[in-house]
Order: C-alpha cells, then sequence, then structure tokens
C-alpha cells in the first residue's frame, strides 16, 4: 500500500513539476478515467456555427461533487441556459434547456436507471415537464414529446448503440483501437489529434455528446499543458457540437486545474 501510494505521489508531483525522466502531464491524464477530477471546463467564448456574427461566452458551474450544475449565457444573450439535475445517487436525472427568465423549457429530458446502483441511464423521455423545484416560474407544459431513447453500452461504459423512439431510428457508436469514435471523412475535420479530448473533463459531457473517445476529431491551434485545446478553429470545415447543444466555428476554451 505504501509502495502503491508513493508511486502515486511521484506521478502526480511529475505531473505538475514535468522535470526530466518524468511522464509528461498530458500523457499521465489520458492514462485517468476521468481528468474532470483535476481539469474541468470554465468558460467557451465561441463563434457559433450558421448563426449570428460575433461571438458568445457561456460559463459553466460545478456542483459540490464537480459534476455540470449549468451553463449559462449573458442575460443579453440570444441563447438559453443549460440545466442539470441529479437523483440521490449522484446520477444525471434531468437535462434542460431554458431562458431563466421565462416560463417554458425549449426541452426537458429525463433520465432513468435500472436500479439504485446502475450508473448507465437505459431510457429517457424527452419532453418538457412541469416541475415546482426548477428555478423557473412553474412551467406550463408543452413540446411534441414524449420521445423515448434506449441505449445500450460496453464494457467500459460507453454507449454503443441508442435506439429512438422504439427502434424507429438507430444509432451506432464505434470505437477504433485508440479509443476514438470513428466517424465518416467528412466528419473528422482536421484529426484526430494526439491530446486529451475535451469531452473528457466530464462523464456528463461524454454521455450527453455520445462521445467518448480518448482524443479530439480536429487539431486545435494551441492546447494547455495538460493536452486539453484551448484555441479552436474549424472554419470552411463545417462544424462540431459540444455537448449537444453548443455548436460553434471557431472557440477559446478556459479552464480551472486544480495541478498547475
Amino acid at each position: 500500500m505504501k509502495k502503491d501510494l508513493l508511486s502515486i505521489a511521484t506521478v502526480l508531483i511529475c505531473a505538475s513539476l514535468i522535470i526530466p525522466g518524468c511522464i509528461k502531464s498530458n500523457e499521465y491524464l489520458q492514462r485517468l478515467d476521468d481528468i474532470g477530477k483535476i481539469c474541468k471546463v470554465r468558460s467557451i467564448i465561441y463563434t457559433p456555427s450558421g448563426g449570428p456574427n460575433g461571438s458568445d461566452t457561456v460559463t459553466f458551474h460545478y456542483n459540490i461533487y464537480g459534476d455540470p450544475d449549468s451553463a449559462t449565457y449573458p442575460p443579453n444573450s440570444p441563447f438559453a441556459n443549460l440545466y442539470f439535475r441529479y437523483d440521490t445517487h449522484h446520477r444525471l436525472k434531468d437535462y434542460i434547456y431554458g431562458y431563466s427568465d421565462r416560463n417554458s423549457a425549449i426541452f426537458w429530458i429525463r433520465y432513468h436507471y435500472a436500479n439504485d446502483y446502475s450508473r448507465n441511464a437505459f431510457v429517457d423521455s424527452d419532453y418538457i415537464l412541469p416541475d415546482q423545484m426548477f428555478h423557473f416560474p412553474p412551467h406550463t407544459a408543452g413540446g411534441v414529446g414524449p420521445a423515448w431513447a434506449n441505449y445500450t453500452y460496453d464494457s467500459l461504459g460507453r454507449i454503443t448503440v441508442a435506439d429512438f423512439n422504439s427502434g424507429s431510428e438507430t444509432v451506432f457508436f464505434n470505437y477504433d483501437a485508440h479509443g476514438d469514435l470513428i466517424f465518416s471523412a467528412d466528419q473528422n475535420f482536421n484529426g484526430p489529434d494526439d491530446k486529451v479530448n475535451l469531452n473528457r473533463t466530464s462523464k456528463v459531457f461524454q454521455f450527453l455528446s455520445f462521445d467518448y473517445s480518448v482524443n479530439n476529431r480536429f487539431i486545435a491551434k494551441t492546447y494547455n499543458h495538460y493536452g486539453l485545446p484551448t484555441d479552436i478553429d474549424i472554419n470552411g470545415m463545417g462544424f462540431t457540437v459540444l455537448f449537444s447543444v453548443i455548436d460553434y466555428r471557431t472557440a477559446h476554451i478556459e479552464y480551472d486545474c486544480s495541478v498547475p
């Protein structure tokens, strides 16, 4: 046990100091199951894809367990906020997209689990649900829901099959030997890179993006010393979507990291 603790301490020291003979910090982070324990996305300043000219800023907030609590825009932004709610077992229960000053959400997805011990959502309902506990005024139910989705997971906890509306649409997610999601040639942009995938800062981001890749499917202009992308420019190559909702052509990403 002492030997294990010493090894862990040595790796942490090497990761922070990056001295000769030690493992590089981004290589160390790629070996972690959840690098979100060290680095979290603080904000994204981005140019929307297909949206208005100019940039917008989304700021991420986290609960005491390190899970994303909300992603909010300035009051004058045309974009709605994202809200994340969890059950008593700290599993994602609700994923909500709506304006804080209006009386209904744009969409509200509720996730369910097989039992108290399962970490994998097996079905969700996409609906606008009245909920007095939400931080909006009382909601007006609406929308076209419910829509249902069932997920199949592999041994690593990655979604490999998503069946929507009782199998009316089925999407398969395949990974290569490097642990990266396989995209068609026109979806890979100029990647993949050999760094740390942005979604790996949060298991919630991986789940909502249906992407558990080790690397990014683009080559960023710059990275921080952990190997996380900080400046992304995919103008002329289409767009990518962060966390299912946030799409962009260019983006500057800021992180809070507990190990300098």
